[in-house]
């Protein structure tokens, strides 16, 4: 079969045969959809390395408007220019390589913004991650408008159009903040987008049936094994997980057990030493609770962890509920270090109004890398907590 059989012509190849008006609303959607993913996991990128406070959150929306409007105007001086199909898939494939760059090349970034300082390296960070997919997702939005004006008044078409953007939005911010996220990771979340981008970029730009083929393959395969990177078990003694409220590694040998977040160690103990003592031998003082009120039984933990202080406890035969608020960090401890007591997932302040019961104890272990949970030491969260307090 000569290569001229498998071409079709563009009107053909776009989407399959759906219609023009269809294709632009997708694109929109798209766009809409990139703005709001891509704000989503520069927070939680940027997060463990200067907060989530006020200072970063104004930043980050201060940079999304700053692209939008940037790429916005871009957009309407570049739409006479670029009045085609094909300039609108090079704006996707630029967003999905963009999106792959910073895949690969985040762990890099994250050493070199460490030492600068807070306010200027979130600026800079945020810049990096959010400006360029923003800026061109915004310039998308003038260039359909000024393609389909000429099939349908000026008004309804963007008015349609800009309905199609805001839904993109609405859904990438519940899909990747309620679930994408959470079940993939950041990094891979990064990754199915920029598949997503790529894709739908390459459906208006190639012309070619075989090589459309070829490159869905590749996407989808190579996808499979780039999610795929990390294990299933735990197997020798190393297991990573990129989840929401940072990176978890966690190492297990027959001598030594230690959990890290954002690279940072935040519980570490030794399995064939792990009796009475071993908290405070790490000047972990918790251990002292059982001796300053024998009469204790009952301790609600908030912070697990790799739930060395509640297995400490149960040794002076206390009964202890635990609080974690990241999903993956306690299906991890649950099946892999083998941890059975009760844990409720959920953040601690939310869980406390939801409990019946009280409790001798009430242990705070809030931390998420080097951040206290601030939230967590306020004058209102010591009095709920005082409400769960035993009277003595």
């Amino acid at each position: 079969m000569s290569w001229n059989a498998y071409k079709i012509s563009f009107r053909e190849n776009i989407l399959c045969g759906c219609s023009e008006n269809m294709i632009a609303y997708i694109a929109a959607f798209l766009s809409g959809l990139t703005i709001m993913a891509v704000e989503l996991i520069a927070s939680r990128w940027l997060a463990p390395l200067f907060g989530f406070t006020l200072s970063t959150w104004t930043i980050l929306i201060a940079v999304t408007l700053l692209a939008c409007s940037v790429g916005a105007w871009l957009g309407g001086m570049m739409s006479l220019k670029l009045k085609s199909w094909r300039g609108i898939g090079y704006c996707f494939l630029s967003m999905a390589f963009w999106l792959i760059i910073l895949y690969f090349g985040f762990l890099r970034l994250k050493k070199f913004l460490i030492g600068v300082p807070l306010l200027f390296g979130a600026t800079i960070g945020t810049l990096i991650l959010v400006a360029p997919p923003v800026i061109i997702s915004c310039m998308i939005l003038p260039f359909l408008i000024e393609l389909r004006h000429e099939k349908l008044a000026v008004g309804l078409t963007a008015g349609r159009l800009s309905a199609s953007s805001a839904l993109g939005s609405l859904i990438g911010t519940l899909g990747t903040g309620l679930w994408l996220i959470h079940f993939l990771g950041l990094r891979n979340t990064t990754l199915l987008l920029a598949m997503l981008l790529g894709t739908f970029g390459m459906l208006l730009v190639i012309k070619h049936r075989l090589i459309l083929c070829v490159y869905l393959a590749l996407v989808v395969s190579s996808g499979i094994i780039i999610m795929r990177r990390y294990p299933a078990q735990l197997g020798v003694s190393r297991l990573i997980k990129d989840t929401p409220y940072g990176t978890i590694e966690l190492l297990c040998t027959p001598y030594k057990v230690s959990l890290w977040i954002n690279g940072i160690l935040q519980s570490g103990y030794s399995p064939l030493l792990f009796k009475k003592g071993v908290l405070l031998i790490n000047r972990n003082y918790f251990e002292l609770l059982p001796y300053l009120y024998p009469q204790g039984h009952f301790v609600l933990h908030i912070g697990l962890g790799a739930g060395l202080v509640p297995r400490c406890l149960k040794m002076y035969g206390f009964t202890v509920d635990n609080v974690e608020l990241n999903p993956s960090l306690a299906r991890l401890v649950h099946d892999y270090l083998g941890f059975q007591d009760p844990i409720l997932v959920g953040d601690g302040r939310c869980v406390i109004r939801t409990l019946k019961k009280c409790y001798d104890f009430v242990i705070l272990d809030v931390f998420n890398g080097e951040e206290v949970a601030s939230h967590m030491m306020t004058q209102e969260a010591f009095l709920e907590i005082r409400n769960k307090l035993s009277p003595e």
